[in-house]
């Protein structure tokens, strides 16, 4: 059984965090926080800090980063494989037109034995969405709802 410590950084399913960690460094909300997720014997230590303006994130075993933004930085791009999904924080944005793409690039990332941290500014809509979609269609939960 997992226990989330601290709820700024979620883990939504095995191998896959949400968070909107490059907003809140930059605004000087984060200088250094900490997230353990405990499983019987095994710990994963989270850490996001600030270093001379640049945000870090340190995640035991994340391989890939998802970025929903279309101006934030790739920060690491030598220690991440990531993807960026250009859509503005905006309710007529379309970003269901990506669903499939970041579909894609999570799954295999988790099929492949990585970890995917997905990202958008607060990490509360665009990067929530692709979440919840990935979630729904991994897990075959689908709505009559059109």
């Amino acid at each position: 059984m997992k226990e989330q410590v601290w709820s700024g950084f979620q883990l939504a399913c095995e191998g896959l965090y949400i968070g909107g960690v490059v907003i809140a460094c930059r605004d000087g909300v984060l200088e250094e926080e900490v997230v353990v997720i405990r499983e019987e014997e095994e710990e994963e230590v989270v850490v996001i800090r600030e270093e001379e303006e640049e945000v870090v994130v340190v995640v035991a075993g994340v391989t890939h980063i998802l970025n929903v933004t279309p101006n934030e930085k790739n920060f690491f791009p030598d220690r991440f494989v990531y993807k960026r999904i250009a859509v503005d924080d905006d309710s007529k944005a379309k970003l269901d037109k990506h669903f499939n793409e970041c579909y894609s690039f999570i799954n295999n990332a988790i099929q492949g034995g990585g970890k995917v941290f997905t990202h958008c500014s607060a990490g509360v809509s665009r990067s929530s969405t692709v979440v919840i979609y990935f979630l729904m269609r991994s897990y075959k939960l689908y709505t009559d709802c059109q």
